[in-house]
């Protein structure tokens, strides 16, 4: 039981990464050229190839050497600073979606609108599930990472 479980965490791990470098390709070249307010050059810019740079960038630059370190335990601080920049993730999309009359004047209408607007198709289901694994993929990580601060 104990190795499945192990397997577990690891396929679970693997599908977070994998889901953090969809998201941060998609969402860095927006973010800088807002932050910027001037567009990205072409090789960084939000298309296949920017995508591309972006995925590695991220995965060469941030995920690689985290995996070089030879305890685990060494990890405890970057896991505390992940454990913080998810939490202010949710809190911020909370207060954005319930106090920013600007981004959402009606609650109710909003929601309401959601629900009779929706349309699945195959597409929309594949196109949100980066989200949807980034999303649930906290889940196993939070024991983990609390387990790794003691």
């Amino acid at each position: 039981m104990a190795r499945f479980t192990s397997v577990m965490l690891l396929l679970t791990l693997q599908g977070f990464i994998i889901a953090y470098i969809v998201l941060l390709k998609s969402l860095l070249p927006a973010t800088l050229s807002q932050i910027t307010g001037r567009d990205l050059p072409e090789f960084m810019a939000d298309d296949t190839a920017g995508h591309f740079f972006w995925a590695a960038i991220f995965s060469y630059g941030v995920i690689f050497p985290m995996s070089l370190v030879r305890k685990i335990s060494s990890l405890r601080f970057a896991s505390l600073f992940s454990f913080f920049c998810g939490f202010y993730v949710v809190l911020a999309l909370v207060f954005v979606c319930l106090c920013d009359r600007s981004v959402n004047p009606d609650l109710g209408k909003g929601l309401e609108k959601a629900a009779t607007r929706t349309h699945f198709t195959v597409f929309n289901v594949f196109n949100s599930f980066p989200l949807i694994v980034f999303s649930f993929m906290y889940q196993p990580n939070l024991p983990a990472v609390y387990q790794e601060l003691k």
